[in-house]
């Protein structure tokens, strides 16, 4: 096995990686959505308290955030090796995914009323 097949082997597992990661981010969101139903339908007998959903929706956001970088840093490497319209679109569609994810971060550890949240503030 040559050292290009090895480094591409590599590259797809962590891709694997990032992606499973993203599916746990998008369960937590899943998951807070439960919460805010819970808490709407049950209010102070719930389950959930806004405190817990905001530290899940944290976590979640910086998932989405550190896979954002991942993806652009992956696509910017693949568009330097091979300049085409298609890698540059998804260099891109990587980029506006990062910046997305960098606003919500900074919402989220920035302003206290992010407190009340659901999946569309998070992914």
């Amino acid at each position: 096995m040559t050292n290009e097949e090895i480094n591409r082997i590599r590259s797809l597992k962590t891709q694997n990686f990032v992606i499973f990661m993203l599916i746990i981010a998008s369960s937590m969101s899943i998951y807070i959505n439960n919460g805010q139903i819970d808490l709407i339908i049950n209010q102070e007998n719930s389950k959930y308290s806004e405190e817990l959903l905001s530290k899940i929706a944290k976590i979640s956001s910086i998932i989405f955030w550190l896979s954002a970088i991942y993806f652009t840093i992956l696509n910017y490497n693949t568009y330097q090796k091979e300049k085409t319209k298609t890698n540059a679109s998804f260099l891109l569609a990587a980029f506006l995914a990062l910046q997305a994810s960098s606003i919500r971060v900074f919402v989220l550890f920035n302003i206290d009323n992010s407190t009340n949240l659901s999946s569309e503030d998070i992914v």
